[in-house]
């Protein structure tokens, strides 16, 4: 079965918000979600994927601070890996975008910088909904939780 490997950036502002995508499409309700996407044969590495994807996505910059947990499920056809990764926001521009989120069939992506707490990240519909529940769980002390990729070292 094909591996499937995609990274997610969680990306706090220089006041610890939040920033999110409010994503509108005509073919789902409204939920948010947060730049990333698959990784390419070209990236030389999950982080390399990961600042690709920001640039793509919102036309900016930022400082990888953490690997803040790895997620993992089986499909029909695929195995999707999803790494998600705690992030500083350094610089955005959205005229700068270049990724395929400029087809304006994918709908709309609204930036937004919402509060890290508990009861904010439980009333949006966070995709996907591991990101979530891990926010909520967290949301209270993020910039505490392990970098994963210290275990590995």
């Amino acid at each position: 079965m094909e591996v499937n490997r995609r990274v997610r950036a969680v990306i706090l502002t220089q006041d610890d918000r939040l920033w999110l995508f409010k994503r509108v499409r005509s073919d789902r309700p409204v939920y948010w979600a947060t730049p990333g996407g698959g990784v390419e044969p070209g990236d030389a590495s999950l982080e390399a994927a990961l600042h690709r994807e920001v640039r793509e996505e919102i036309g900016g910059r930022v400082d990888i601070l953490k690997l803040l947990f790895k997620s993992r499920f089986e499909s029909y056809y695929e195995i999707v890996e999803q790494w998600f990764f705690l992030c500083r926001l350094i610089d955005y521009d959205m005229d700068a975008r270049c990724g395929p989120e400029l087809d304006p069939s994918h709908g709309e992506y609204i930036p937004y910088e919402v509060m890290l707490d508990r009861d904010t990240i439980r009333a949006l519909r966070i995709s996907p909904s591991t990101l979530q529940s891990f926010l909520v769980d967290h949301a209270h002390n993020l910039l505490a939780v392990p970098d994963l990729r210290d275990a590995g070292r």
